[in-house]
């Protein structure tokens, strides 16, 4: 179990998150979600132990853990940390940069660790590569797999996806839990690659705050802070009987008791048709269906998508 508790940051005058507290169980995916400048990268630093908080503390299965100022070399053996800058030695091959991870270890048992995450990670093609000449996927699994060599507990991830389609993540994550590791904590800005691979997502707010770790159903269809259920897609906002009502593009129905929308444009996305209506109070609204939807349409807005 990884706790947090009553973690805060601050920079001088200006306060990036105040008390946060949250357990996180192992055996899942967690994902923090929010906009840049709001501490996401911060957060994971002094999780990791490479930056120490204003305020607060972290356990890892019940034992404390000192802060970075107190360690004589930083980090946490049990935690994994890949930045979004890779922090690999860009001169030193797929292989040597693995290796040097894990120098301490007996040379066979080193050796066999190396071939199974360059194989582990589709990475022993360029095994003899240097890093800088390496594609950003290939450097993206490289440094992931230094990062996993000492067989950490946890591993925490600062955006290190963003060169990935939705496949080839899918498939990284599928190989991590080959190679035993299970328990993640990731953070980014892009809400589609958090809804399609975390178990449970959390909003960090520009107010410093944090949400609960919710399901992303859950956390999608929750309208109560609308701050928040604006970070995870498009929100319809229209006056209905005579009050304002906010709802997703799945929620509503046919009805000619509704209210009518004129079509503005259409597209397909891959998987639905996303299109843009106005009503005839110049509310701009976003609709998708698993058809092309006509010209003039009149709906009910529903407040999630089993109503």
């Amino acid at each position: 179990m990884l706790e947090i508790q009553g973690l805060s940051l601050q920079f001088e005058e200006r306060s990036i998150f105040n008390n946060l507290s949250f357990k996180l169980a192992p055996g899942q995916i967690y994902g923090v979600l929010g906009p840049s400048g709001v501490g996401k990268s911060s957060l994971l630093n002094i999780i990791a132990g490479y930056q120490d908080s204003t305020q607060g503390l972290i356990t890892l299965n019940g034992m404390a853990l000192p802060k970075s100022s107190q360690r004589l070399i930083p980090g946490v053996k049990e935690i994994a940390l890949v930045s979004s800058m890779y922090n690999l030695d860009w001169n030193h091959t797929c292989l040597e940069n693995i290796r040097e991870a894990i120098l301490g270890w007996p040379v066979v048992k080193r050796e066999k660790r190396v071939e199974q995450l360059l194989l582990g990670l589709s990475l022993k093609r360029v095994g003899n590569m240097q890093a800088k000449r390496l594609s950003d996927g290939e450097k993206q699994r490289l440094a992931i797999a230094r990062a996993i060599a000492i067989n950490p507990q946890w591993l925490l991830l600062d955006e290190p996806l963003g060169h990935l389609d939705f496949v080839q993540k899918q498939k990284l994550l599928h190989q991590l839990f080959n190679l035993g590791i299970y328990s993640v904590l990731m953070v980014s800005h892009d809400v589609q690659e958090m809804m399609g691979i975390c178990h449970k997502i959390a909003i960090l707010n520009t107010n410093g705050l944090l949400s609960k770790f919710e399901d992303p159903f859950k956390k999608y269809f929750d309208l109560s802070n609308l701050r928040s259920a604006k970070l995870l897609g498009p929100l319809n906002t229209m006056i209905w009987n005579g009050e304002r009502m906010h709802f997703r593009p799945t929620c509503f129905s046919f009805s000619s008791d509704g209210v009518e929308l004129r079509l503005l444009r259409s597209w397909f996305n891959g998987m639905l048709y996303v299109h843009r209506f106005l009503s005839a109070n110049k509310e701009e609204i976003i609709l998708y269906h698993a058809a092309p939807l006509p010209t003039l349409v009149t709906i009910i807005p529903k407040t999630d998508d089993l109503a």
